[in-house]
């Protein structure tokens, strides 16, 4: 399987977002989620993350003792020429909150953020389809590199079926990624802010198409 991967401590990246890494393929090579004829592009972030906070709003059946809650929010960034991104990804804005018991809340001061999973996406336009489908096949035809016509043909046919259904039958190309723990968590929860998340780096793999 084709992965794109969110790789911690990227230097490199952009600073104009709390969260910022490089997108690559996980082809033999990890190639850059690149842009050739633009100079960045657009991707959207959905995360889901979950902790600890006080609730300025609830009390009684809604109020946990241990004050745990979970999240959800949706957020664009951009990603440069080489794969470098940066946005903005915390409680704010878009954010829908909720107690761990299930009611909603919209005066969280959170303490700690202890697991967090983003969503990344960019669209299954033709360059995109193009780079993402020639990794993949890449990916799909390791096996073969012993054998160098046998790889070429194994790449071209994976290739094409690939860019087929990508710029066919689907609307985007996805990364996602999981961060419970580390020095990202840990960036995360030492700038912390009232519902702010401090900056944090970890890099993506664009694994599947949606």
């Amino acid at each position: 399987m084709l992965i794109l991967m969110l790789s911690a401590l990227t230097a490199c990246a952009p600073d104009d977002g709390n969260y910022t890494g490089q997108a690559t393929y996980a082809d033999p090579e990890a190639t850059p989620v690149v842009r050739e004829n633009e100079p960045e592009q657009g991707i959207t972030f959905e995360a889901e993350f979950g902790g600890t906070g006080s609730f300025g709003d609830l009390d009684g059946v809604c109020l946990p003792t241990d004050g745990a809650f979970t999240g959800t929010s949706s957020s664009e960034g951009t990603m440069d020429s080489n794969g470098n991104f940066a946005g903005q990804v915390d409680a704010t804005g878009s954010a829908t909150l909720l107690s761990s018991l299930g009611c909603v809340t919209e005066s969280l001061d959170i303490d700690q953020i202890t697991t967090l999973t983003i969503k990344a996406s960019i669209v299954a336009d033709t360059e995109n389809c193009s780079h993402y489908c020639e990794a993949s096949a890449r990916s799909e035809c390791e096996a073969e590199a012993g054998d160098a016509a046998a790889q070429a043909t194994c790449e071209s046919e994976a290739s094409a079926s690939c860019t087929e259904e990508c710029t066919t039958q689907r609307n985007s190309i996805v990364a996602e990624t999981t961060i419970e723990s580390g020095a990202a968590l840990d960036s995360l929860n030492q700038g912390l802010d009232g519902q702010v998340f401090g900056s944090f780096q970890s890099d993506l793999t664009f694994d599947r198409m949606e």
